[in-house]
């Protein structure tokens, strides 16, 4: 408990690490394994497309421990976590990387629950966050094309005073908007059925 306040209130810099380097998107089929040891855990295996892993200050990291896959939070510099850049189209700045997991120790403490983990909805609500980062690198890519279609120019007037580019832009903004709001949307959804949770605990 002692790590959630830090990642709650943003004090922390943090990232989750989820897919694996085995191909496909099913996030629910872990490799990283993690063996109990002494008054903790050890935690081996490789993870992908973490944003922000390198400079983040703790890691969510999703292994599998007694058949069931679990999420253990890892300090940034803990020993044995290696990191290699791992671009991704339309992501650099989101500077992703590989992490390796090489016998990294980390204690009782660093498993995320009390034994009644829902790794599941964990994903469910993260794929939240991917959806926010999709939305803000569709916006990133609007955000250069206006002024380029406004700037570039062609048989003397700017191209984006022809009807088959302009109908392409605002095309473009009625779908990041869309995107904007339904992530919104879903993001008001989630945090209506936490709160119910909690008051019904």
């Amino acid at each position: 408990l002692r790590y959630v306040p830090a990642i709650i209130d943003g004090s922390a810099q943090w990232a989750f690490a989820c897919a694996e380097q085995h191909g496909g998107y099913d996030l629910a089929q872990v490799a990283t394994t993690a063996q109990r040891a002494g008054d903790g855990y050890v935690l081996n295996g490789e993870k992908s497309l973490v944003i922000a892993g390198a400079s983040a200050e703790l890691l969510l990291i999703a292994a599998e421990l007694d058949g069931k896959p679990q999420i253990f939070i890892v300090a940034g510099g803990s020993p044995g976590l290696s990191f290699k850049e791992d671009e991704a189209m339309g992501l650099k700045a989101a500077e992703t990387v590989k992490i390796r997991l090489d016998n990294v120790h980390v204690d009782d403490a660093a498993l995320l629950g009390d034994g009644d983990f829902d790794y599941q909805e964990f994903l469910d609500l993260g794929y939240l966050a991917w959806c926010a980062v999709a939305t803000g690198t569709a916006q990133a890519v609007l955000d250069y094309v206006v002024p380029y279609v406004n700037e570039r120019e062609a048989f003397g007037e700017p191209i984006s005073h022809r009807q088959g580019v302009a109908f392409i832009v605002a095309d473009m903004a009625i779908e990041v908007d869309a995107m904007r709001i339904m992530t919104w949307r879903a993001a008001a959804l989630a945090d209506i059925a936490a709160k119910r949770q909690l008051v019904e605990a």
